[in-house]
């Protein structure tokens, strides 16, 4: 994947095999912007607007390209995307935008 180092370890949460390492500064603001999946009752309760693993099989080429965009203007440095609001920004309304589209 377009960069991305290539990984010989393994997922924390799962125990799978990582393709890529993916630092942090990379992580969060496209996880960040899953919170455009949540919604809240009455009762501030939360939960899922859509699948997130069905939104991300169906959209998660689009927003990989945005994130890399996106770390491409930081000049390809992750912990300087991690820190950036625009970033977060960026990939939050892509993600909103994403979700209005398939509620329609």
């Amino acid at each position: 994947m377009r960069g991305f180092l290539l990984s010989r370890g393994h997922v924390p949460l799962t125990g799978e095999k990582a393709e890529y390492v993916v630092p942090n500064g990379v992580l969060y603001p496209f996880l960040a912007a899953m919170r455009a999946l949540v919604e809240y009752d009455a009762s501030s309760n939360a939960r899922w607007k859509l699948d997130p693993k069905m939104f991300f099989d169906k959209n998660g080429l689009e927003l990989m390209d945005n994130l890399i965009e996106q770390l491409e203007v930081v000049g390809n440095n992750p912990q300087t995307m991690g820190k950036t609001k625009t970033v977060y920004t960026a990939l939050y309304n892509q993600a909103r935008l994403l979700v209005a589209d398939q509620a329609i």
